[in-house]
């Protein structure tokens, strides 16, 4: 039989039992962070997969589109990656009752500007006079990365130093600049008559870049506002209505297809993985990873998508292309530096 504990002894007992409890929680507490943490670099990585599959977007775009044409090419590609994926939404029902649930301003806006995009990359791309304006259209459709900044202070208020974000915007635009006259010489006649030339490319992917950069903050946006978990089930829906609409437009140009078996590869090639897989792995990481790391790694894209273009489509681009690259990513990093917030 145990002695009768005294009072004193009682009052320890007690606070070592609370104190064993609170470790406990702050324990848990500690655990549940941790595991946070973890889900965000996760979903990060997936953005991370994104890049690199997209990297090789511009090159196999091109060449498919030389081979069948750009309308063809798009309409093909896009409507084989959307039914694809709606298919698999409709095979099961808590899929589809995930996707309606989205919020309709979510599937109008978010939606919009991803049909918006992928129609005005394609062109961009497709619509070049040759594969040396092509690396130029790519460079500027990969401002993207530096306004996914800008519109982070503008629209989830995150706090930045402006005039350093400025300045990296404009370092930034001034890629852009080279990235039009490439070997046409520096001055601003050769710009203009670059761009009286052949302006629909150019203006294209700079549009492409804009609704991009506003699409992945919007995805954050939103997040924080509602229950996306079903938001990455919106992809193949917006690639079949893109395909659609491709489809739609392809009877007014006169395209001369020519199929191989080269042809059909890189068909299926966007369809299955820059189009569809790429675009799921970053709705999910622009909501659930961090979205400032997003930025940084998406910095270093245009390097890698023109080292890569370079190869697949066998140009050799001078000194001023490589300069220009090099300007858009001194400005992303530029603009990455103003955020002053912690990165989430």
């Amino acid at each position: 039989m145990q002695p009768e504990l005294t009072p004193t002894q009682r009052l320890d007992a007690i606070s070592q039992q609370w104190g064993m409890a609170i470790v406990r929680l702050r324990k848990n507490r500690s655990n549940m962070e941790k595991n946070a943490s973890r889900d965000q670099w996760h979903r990060s990585l997936l953005g991370v997969l994104a890049l690199m599959l997209w990297s090789t977007t511009v090159a196999v775009t091109r060449t498919l589109s030389e081979q069948v044409g750009t309308f063809t090419s798009a309409s093909y590609s896009y409507m084989i990656g959307g039914i694809i994926g709606s298919v698999y939404i409709l095979l099961s029902g808590p899929r589809i009752r995930a996707l309606l649930a989205l919020p309709r301003g979510y599937l109008m806006g978010c939606g919009g500007l991803f049909v918006f995009y992928n129609i005005a990359l394609y062109l961009a791309i497709g619509l070049a006079d040759n594969r040396l304006q092509v690396l130029g259209v790519g460079l500027i459709n990969y401002l993207w990365s530096s306004l996914i900044l800008v519109f982070s202070v503008t629209i989830l208020r995150r706090r930045a130093n402006l005039p350093a974000m400025g300045l990296g915007l404009v370092i930034a635009m001034g890629g852009a600049y080279l990235a039009v006259i490439q070997n046409a010489g520096l001055s601003w006649s050769a710009f203009l008559a670059e761009m009286q030339g052949s302006p629909a490319p150019y203006l294209l992917s700079l549009s492409a870049a804009i609704s991009w950069g506003l699409y992945s903050v919007l995805n954050k946006w939103w997040t924080e506002r509602a229950d996306l978990s079903g938001s990455h089930l919106i992809v193949p829906p917006v690639f079949l209505l893109s395909g659609i609409i491709m489809l739609a437009a392809k009877p007014f140009f006169n395209e001369a297809a020519v199929w191989s078996a080269r042809a059909c590869g890189e068909l299926l090639y966007l369809a299955l993985f820059p189009w569809l897989l790429a675009y799921v792995l970053w709705t999910a990481a622009t909501q659930g990873g961090k979205i400032v790391f997003l930025g940084i790694v998406s910095m270093f894209l245009p390097l890698i998508s023109t080292v890569l273009s370079c190869v697949y489509l066998k140009v050799l681009p001078g000194s001023i292309l490589w300069l220009s690259c090099g300007l858009t990513i001194a400005g992303a990093a530029i603009c990455l530096r103003s955020i002053q917030d912690e990165p989430t």
